[in-house]
């Protein structure tokens, strides 16, 4: 008995597997999923997202992976990408898996190689407050202003934002000092900036 429930799970395995080229074919939007019973669903989508990610698909296959939750592949793909030194792709799987750590990890990794923009989407993703304060503050004291009102944005730091639309206002960047203030709520400083415009 034993033997032929095995047999029976193989040829599921094998089916499943027979199917997936034609469900990447087709696109998964076009196939009508309902037909199969949850566990089957499961195992399609996961060994379609594996082959996606075969064939260099891998948008596409972090989002089917995700639509079954399948966390331990997502971490995967981030590894393999953080590997590689793809760290946006890294921080989308991991942020599609829940990956804490691996987000902090990969943030600080960025940060040491200069990549900013990475490093603030990580912190973001893992909610990591404190790393995003350290973040901003780095780019300030480098003048990437446009990187800190990113960071403060997401913080919701509305002394900062002031302070820093205030510094682009004196150093006349008008563009970014209008982010600052707008990202603030900050009417006073948009009223300067609209004086500022007006007298243009």
């Amino acid at each position: 008995m034993d033997s032929s429930s095995s047999a029976g799970s193989s040829n599921d395995v094998d089916g499943i597997k027979e199917l997936v080229p034609a469900i990447i074919r087709k696109g998964l939007e076009n196939v009508n999923m309902s037909m199969f019973d949850d566990e089957t669903r499961i195992k399609l989508l996961d060994a379609v997202g594996d082959e996606m990610f075969r064939k260099g698909m891998i948008r596409e296959s972090m989002k089917v992976l995700s639509m079954t939750g399948n966390k331990k592949k997502l971490e995967e793909i981030g590894d393999y990408h953080v590997g590689i030194g793809l760290f946006g792709i890294a921080i989308d799987a991991y942020a599609l898996a829940s990956a804490r750590e691996k987000l902090i990890y990969t943030g600080e990794k960025c940060l040491r190689n200069g990549s900013l923009s990475d490093a603030i989407k990580a912190f973001k993703n893992a909610d990591h407050k404190e790393k995003l304060i350290e973040v901003g503050d780095w780019c300030i004291q480098r003048d990437k202003v446009d990187l800190a009102i990113e960071v403060y944005s997401a913080l919701s730091n509305t002394e900062k934002l002031v302070m820093l639309g205030n510094r682009c206002l004196e150093q006349n960047m008008l563009a970014s000092a209008g982010n600052a203030f707008e990202a603030a709520d900050d009417k006073k400083g948009l009223s300067k900036l609209g004086d500022i415009f007006l007298k243009a």
